[in-house]
């Protein structure tokens, strides 16, 4: 019991972030002190993990030096990386839960997020209030003037919008693979949801959920196969008759002119995704010479004038420039291919295992589409939960690869 309760809320604060960054590094090094007090201190980490976010770490402090300006919001956001990683990985090879469990409480966790989407909806004059417990760190006005888009347990629409297609994955794998109907239909809510936080999050959302039904179709016989026809259905109905409408009212993609929604006023109007070129987002990376975009400045684009952009990938190239980017998606391209793996492993074998690698690897293919639109990747909450997830599947992997070891003795 206690173990669960630990890892609610280890993965509760790791992906929201209540207070501040720096009340989940303090949770985090509350339940390690808890676990080594309780149990004999397990000390187990992936090198590749720790290597990778220690280089673009001291990368970063030798950019800034190289440059001669410290950032301290640069500095800050890598050694928190790096400590945070640290921590989860002590914490994830000491606390004994199932994956089944985990999956449990992911999926609470997730269901949460959904579920303040709607209470504020219902509710709009807690949405202020909720933003700035969970750390929004922008004018409130933002949150009072676009009164039709929410937040939920976020800190900004994007990220929002992406916790809630990972809830829909991982609700749709849940159906997938244990049958019960109540998950995909929780899976549509969550994609619905979306239509009250980010247009980006409508547009991906519906077609992976559209790509995720006719693998469900292909795959699957009987009653499952019906299930796709209706869901697919259903979620062409509210594609065309609320995704498109509110895309083509808001976006320059169907629209140049295109400014503002004709029936929601200011809440959705043209930004990141309406340019999807980029537009004025990346005239901060245009500007400058290629040695300055291979090391970085080693500060956020948005502190120079006539720079700012919202594209993370973009951010990340200027707090690190492309060699720091490089090490930041190699990390990524190791998760995904060992995850591939261990998905291969054991298929056919362990449903819980299945369940989570598939839903990792999609996550990773979700954040790097993200990541066009804000910061997503190597970022607070999403990128702690995606270690958070690694480190349990490696801990099965290795304890069934050792029990199969003693059986085989």
């Amino acid at each position: 019991m206690k173990n669960k309760l630990l890892l609610f809320v280890f993965l509760f604060c790791n992906l929201y972030n209540p207070i501040s960054i720096y009340f989940t590094l303090l949770i985090n090094l509350l339940i390690l002190l808890f676990l080594t007090k309780a149990y004999k201190l397990n000390f187990c980490l992936n090198s590749n993990i720790t290597i990778c976010t220690s280089v673009v770490f001291f990368l970063s402090i030798f950019i800034m030096v190289l440059n001669f300006n410290l950032n301290m919001y640069v500095l800050g956001k890598y050694s928190r990386v790096l400590i945070s990683s640290f921590l989860i990985g002590l914490i994830c090879g000491n606390i004994s839960v199932s994956l089944k469990q985990i999956i449990k409480s992911l999926s609470f966790v997730f269901l949460l997020h959904i579920v303040a989407v709607g209470v504020q909806i219902v509710y709009p004059d807690i949405s202020l209030p909720m933003a700035i417990f969970f750390g929004f760190g922008r004018d409130g006005d933002v949150i009072n003037d676009m009164i039709f888009r929410k937040l939920g347990l976020s800190t900004s629409y994007d990220t929002a919008g992406l916790i809630a297609i990972l809830a829909m994955v991982l609700y749709f794998f849940r159906y997938y693979y244990e049958g019960k109907i109540v998950w995909l239909l929780v899976s549509l809510v969550s994609l619905i949801s979306c239509i009250f936080i980010s247009r980006t999050g409508m547009l991906v959302g519906a077609l992976l959920l559209f790509i995720l039904l006719l693998y469900l179709f292909f795959t699957q016989h009987g009653s499952k196969r019906l299930v796709a026809i209706i869901g697919l259905t259903s979620g062409i109905c509210i594609v065309c008759y609320m995704v498109l409408p509110i895309l083509a009212a808001t976006t320059s993609f169907f629209d140049y002119t295109a400014n503002v929604d004709v029936s929601f006023g200011n809440d959705y109007t043209t930004g990141t995704t309406s340019g999807l070129l980029g537009g004025s987002h990346l005239n901060a990376i245009r500007s400058v010479s290629p040695l300055e975009l291979i090391l970085g400045y080693g500060i956020d684009p948005n502190d120079v004038q006539g720079m700012a952009s919202d594209i993370g990938y973009v951010k990340i190239i200027y707090h690190v420039g492309i060699v720091g980017l490089l090490c930041i998606l190699w990390l990524y391209f190791y998760l995904f291919i060992n995850t591939f793996y261990m998905n291969k492993m054991f298929r056919q074998k362990n449903i819980n295992i299945e369940i989570l690698s598939r839903f990792f690897m999609l996550y990773i293919m979700v954040m790097m589409v993200f990541n066009y639109k804000s910061l997503e990747i190597y970022s607070r909450g999403t990128h702690d939960l995606l270690l958070i997830l690694f480190y349990f599947m490696c801990s099965f992997s290795w304890k069934n690869v050792v029990d199969n070891m003693k059986l085989n003795c």
